[in-house]
């Protein structure tokens, strides 16, 4: 308990009354209504955008519900940045080497500009940069990319390393030979890409999928092809494997895609 916090409960006892409850934060109440969302999370529709309808439900102006957003975004990026902070401290909790299926969709086309949507340590974008291609990446966690630039130097490789949350980046239009988006903790970044890719250019996936409750960022049997309808699909798959991300057998979705619209 903080010091603020004794001396409030002291002075109360003192009085004769109860310390005052501390108001709860905005991220509190979110969690809390999160908590509640139970099969909600089977929906594709991002848990943010369903806590400002429920702001609005609960009498909020639009404007002031698209700043409290706004402030939840920074402060779960802020928090996810700190949580892989720790992570890439510590040592390889993943693989540290490239992703297969990476590996494999870079062996289709001759090298171009490919963004590493949350990069961390730089594994897959060193990978993509030493076989001759322009790799831009960004993520949350400034020590993860710390170690990606570390990495770049060494070998003397060209690497745009950016501290960004993916809603902040801009992915442009029609920029990407090829989108890597590899175990992200989140889906919003695969619905920007088809603007994103240029014609011909490839969006790589892979992710984990639901077992049961499952996690938000995680995928339904089957979501990420609805998501991809409209490209061309070179591999898709739903398989039990190891996952690069602490090296358990769990349930993951692959995907190799093309944009041809």
């Amino acid at each position: 308990m903080r010091r603020r916090d004794l001396l409030i409960g002291s002075a109360a006892l003192a009085a004769g009354c109860t310390a005052p409850k501390p108001q709860k934060t905005e991220l509190q109440s979110y969690w809390e209504w999160e908590r509640t969302q139970g099969a909600a999370w089977a929906t594709t529709e991002e848990p943010l955008d369903r806590y400002r309808d429920q702001l609005l439900k609960d009498g909020l102006r639009p404007s002031d519900a698209d700043a409290a957003i706004l402030r939840l975004k920074r402060e779960l990026a802020r928090q996810e940045g700190e949580f892989y902070d720790r992570i890439y401290a510590e040592g390889p909790r993943f693989n540290p080497e490239p992703n297969r299926l990476l590996v494999e969709a870079a062996a289709m086309r001759p090298p171009g500009q490919a963004l590493d949507v949350g990069m961390g340590q730089g594994r897959n974008a060193i990978y993509l940069a030493r076989r001759g291609w322009q790799v831009t990446g960004f993520d949350v966690s400034k020590v993860g990319l710390d170690q990606a630039r570390s990495a770049a130097r060494k070998l003397r490789l060209p690497l745009e390393a950016v501290l960004s949350g993916d809603e902040e980046f801009d992915f442009g239009r029609e920029q990407w030979d090829m989108v890597a988006i590899i175990y992200a903790m989140e889906k919003r970044s695969v619905r920007r890409v088809r603007e994103a890719l240029k014609q011909g250019g490839l969006l790589v996936v892979e992710a984990g999928r639901k077992a049961g409750k499952g996690l938000p960022f995680e995928y339904e049997q089957g979501e990420l092809k609805r998501l991809l309808q409209g490209f061309k699909i070179h591999r898709y798959e739903e398989v039990e494997d190891v996952a690069d991300w602490d090296l358990k057998r769990v349930p993951l979705v692959r995907a190799i895609a093309e944009r041809v619209d």
